[in-house]
């Protein structure tokens, strides 16, 4: 607990557009970061980000594009790995069978009792202006899940799908898979990443097709609960509720959320990574006892998709609401992202509301992220993975325990939430637009390349 003092009575104010505070960068990597293997087809070439390849002739017929090497008879686009005899554009992702030329080598190799292995990399260019240390990767390309090809995962809970650090498939990461559909291959799984570059794309294995996996193995350093650093608790809101009491689980394990209220039917419905709680005004709300000790540092995103651009009521729900004391007027957070008219507000009861400067658009997802410093009193709200923050201001949290409730405020919500995080840091600028890039809609953070 940190105990409240005098000095927690000063000043609060707001304000928007006040430049972001940027946390401390990350030390450790994994993967070499954007690396091309040697002895690819064609003259050497340099790429950017990457090694320089070595050896090879072009195989006839093979069209080279800037950035890339060919495969015979088939072109590729900058930035996108290709399979034989087709084209992928930059950010894509790649067609199953990866084919090499004589004496080239393959840029992965499978985890030892796995068929098959590719090479997943990030686009540099979307991680923001500093390096992110323990990041955690979600495998999304576009609008859904990486695809690793029909009867190549075969396993129904993707228990023979392994993600590396190196090619060689040896050194497992931690990783949680969300949702997994053998029949088509598709894997929605969260990696960890030591460094994720913004200087040069970071590249990560996975390994698949064993069929002698039956247990899970991601467990000990690469267990799911490690993908998260300084978690408070990491929600995916993929379950489907009925009735108040029932338990909302943390995949870091440690702080359940517990459903209440009572109006839950067609509650769960697609959201921007898999599923997702909408409460549309149902009364209903999640919640959870006393997750930060009072005045925590911290740092709280979500993405939400409001049902009107224009919500009448004084303040409107749209993702949390903390409360210690509210009644009494305690000066602490009462709120963490409200609706207020058109705009996106955060609440203090010192100071009242502090509007942001979007304009709300009705059914569109926003991914919004809000941050306290404890030693400085600074709150700041991020919309969208902006690099500065759009609403800033300085007021103490509250010196109580705080319970939090998740898809209402002083009013029920009236928006879809999906993809909660609580952490115990601030987290950076660069971490944020880097989880905005990789997580929104028609994403191209992500490249998975051809199967080897």
């Amino acid at each position: 607990m940190v105990a409240a003092s005098a000095e927690f009575g000063a000043a609060c104010a707001g304000s928007r557009f006040d430049a972001g505070a940027a946390g401390a960068g990350g030390n450790e990597t994994v993967g070499d970061g954007g690396s091309v293997p040697s002895g690819g087809a064609g003259s050497p070439a340099t790429f950017e980000g990457g090694n320089k390849t070595t050896g090879g002739t072009k195989a006839p017929g093979g069209t080279k594009a800037p950035g890339g090497e060919s495969a015979s008879g088939g072109a590729m686009a900058a930035g996108g790995a290709m399979a034989a005899g087709g084209a992928m554009a930059a950010g894509g992702e790649a067609a199953a069978g990866g084919e090499l030329a004589m004496g080239d080598t393959a840029p992965c190799i499978p985890a030892a009792g796995y068929a098959h292995c590719r090479v997943l990399t990030t686009d540099y260019t979307q991680a923001g202006t500093a390096d992110s240390s323990g990041w955690p990767l979600v495998t999304k390309i576009g609008d859904g899940p990486m695809t690793l090809g029909s009867g190549a995962v075969l396993n129904s809970n993707c228990y023979d799908v392994v993600f590396t650090a190196d090619s060689a498939g040896t050194t497992l990461v931690p990783w949680e898979v969300e949702s997994c559909d053998p029949s088509t291959g598709a894997v929605l799984a969260w990696v960890k990443l030591g460094k994720l570059s913004h200087t040069s794309n970071t590249s990560l294995y996975v390994s698949y097709g064993n069929a002698g996996a039956s247990i899970a193995p991601n467990s000990g350093a690469s267990a799911q609960a490690s993908v998260w650093t300084s978690a408070v608790g990491t929600y995916h809101l993929s379950e489907t509720l009925t009735s108040g009491g029932q338990t909302v689980h943390d995949s870091a394990g440690l702080n359940n959320l517990t459903s209440r209220g009572t109006s839950f039917m067609g509650m769960q419905v697609p959201g921007v990574i898999d599923g997702s709680f909408d409460f549309a005004n149902s009364g209903s709300a999640l919640s959870i006892a006393n997750p930060f000790s009072p005045n925590a540092t911290r740092t709280v995103s979500l993405w939400a998709k409001p049902h009107v651009a224009n919500e009448n009521a004084t303040a409107q729900g749209v993702g949390l609401w903390e409360d210690a004391n509210f009644a009494t007027g305690d000066g602490g957070l009462a709120t963490g992202v409200l609706q207020r008219g058109t705009r996106f507000s955060i609440y203090k009861n010192a100071i009242g509301y502090v509007d942001g400067t979007t304009t709300i658009v009705a059914e569109k997802w926003y991914y919004l992220t809000y941050t306290y410093d404890a030693s400085t009193h600074d709150f700041r709200l991020y919309v969208d993975g902006g690099s500065a923050a759009e609403i800033s201001g300085n007021c103490l949290d509250s010196g109580n325990q705080q319970t939090m409730l998740v898809g209402t405020g002083y009013y029920g919500a009236d928006a879809v939430i999906d993809e909660l995080q609580l952490r115990s840091v601030i987290s950076s600028p660069s971490w944020i637009v880097a989880q905005y890039n990789n997580q929104k809609p028609s994403s191209t953070f992500l490249t998975v390349g051809p199967e080897y």
